[in-house]
């Protein structure tokens, strides 16, 4: 049988290996269940979504080194303290990322209030809606957790993800750093050393 993977809006896909010229085997993400396609993925690959659009492709395997409970508190600090009202929490080896939506969903489901289904609209909304990662929190110290607030800046100077402020205490950051998602006081965050310039 058939590995597939579904993503996010619901495209289902198959996985095929080709042989390279060296012996070695090059993987191909498909959505036509045709031709010889892979049972199983291989021991140290794995099936990844992209957060950015739902693409799907297969890589090596990322540890992992977020725990649940660190993923947990930017999940709350991101529902309480932001207006971002469609957002997504992805960890990626030492990072958690939080990306928000390009579309407002409220404002999408107003727009077609009347019109459609609640089921219809979601599945449009689905379909369209892609994400950009706003804020990171990466984990610079495994031992005793420490964790680095990024935002990403878009002076053209710089055009890079810049240190806002370290600590041990995520949800600590979490609360003080969520609350500017989806607002103009997101670009107002700097490093400290900025401020003494």
């Amino acid at each position: 049988m058939a590995v597939s993977y579904t993503n996010r809006r619901g495209e289902v896909h198959y996985f095929k290996a080709v042989k390279t010229k060296k012996g070695a085997y090059r993987y191909y993400v498909v959505k036509k269940k045709e031709g010889d396609l892979l049972d199983a993925i291989p021991e140290q690959f794995e099936i990844y979504e992209h957060p950015e659009e739902a693409k799907v492709v297969i890589r090596k395997k990322i540890v992992r080194k977020i725990n649940d409970d660190e993923i947990s508190a930017v999940r709350n600090a991101v529902q309480k303290l932001s207006v971002s009202d469609d957002f997504m929490i992805h960890t990626d080896g030492n990072i958690l990322s939080v990306y928000t939506g390009r579309l407002h969903k409220k404002e999408f489901e107003d727009m077609f209030s009347g019109i459609k289904t609640g089921d219809e609209i979601a599945l449009i909304f689905n379909s369209l809606q892609t994400y950009i990662e706003k804020m990171r929190f990466v984990l610079t110290d495994e031992n005793k957790r420490v964790f680095t607030v990024q935002r990403f800046c878009y002076l053209g100077r710089i055009y890079d993800w810049i240190d806002l402020e370290s600590s041990e205490d995520l949800a600590y950051l979490s609360e003080k750093y969520c609350c500017h998602l989806g607002r103009d006081s997101y670009f107002d965050l700097e490093p400290p050393e900025w401020k003494s310039i």
